[in-house]
């Protein structure tokens, strides 16, 4: 007796996933739609296949489906959603950051070029505001400004990363250098 978890029907079902053409399907969705509407639907997507999976195939094959629709809906598409974290970030919405980060981290090793663009825009927010009150600084002699000019940036990456990113090690690790 050949049980469902002896067929190989995970390539079937990628091939499957693929003949529909969700690869393009989500590009088109992507750029055609906000973005936070297609996390949604991201979301959707793989919670319905987490949902065939219990009802109609054996629970092997859900771990390497999922990991293959993740492939197509989310990895395909980083260039774009890491484009969407610098804009995200220039317009200081973080709290759809977090809901980014959130879909991004369920691909392994996605999230770190996303966290170095995270890193950079703020270590570039506190040398502009340095930039700004440095001539200020040096005329009136105003250390205190430099200190709080420094610290006002720290308390709002803190607060990023405490409030949206869930206190991220890497983040956490950044605040010190």
């Amino acid at each position: 007796m050949i049980h469902l978890s002896q067929l190989n029907i995970i390539h079937p079902l990628a091939s499957l996933s693929k003949g529909f053409d969700l690869q393009r399907e989500s590009l088109l969705r992507f750029y055609a739609i906000k973005w936070q509407h297609y996390l949604f639907l991201v979301t959707q997507h793989l919670d319905e296949e987490s949902h065939r999976v219990e009802s109609y195939l054996h629970p092997s094959t859900l771990a390497p489906l999922i990991k293959k629709v993740e492939e197509i809906l989310i990895y395909d598409q980083l260039e774009a959603i890491y484009t969407e974290v610098k804009t995200l970030l220039h317009n200081e919405k973080y709290s759809d950051l977090a809901l980014l980060f959130k879909l991004v981290a369920r691909v392994p090793n996605v999230t770190v070029k996303s966290k170095n663009i995270v890193e950079d825009h703020f270590c570039l927010m506190g040398i502009e505001a340095i930039r700004r009150i440095g001539k200020t600084v040096i005329n009136v002699k105003n250390p205190k400004l430099y200190v709080e000019t420094i610290l006002d940036n720290h308390i709002e990456f803190f607060k990023l990363v405490r409030c949206f990113l869930n206190n991220d090690q890497h983040f956490i690790a950044a605040l010190n250098k």
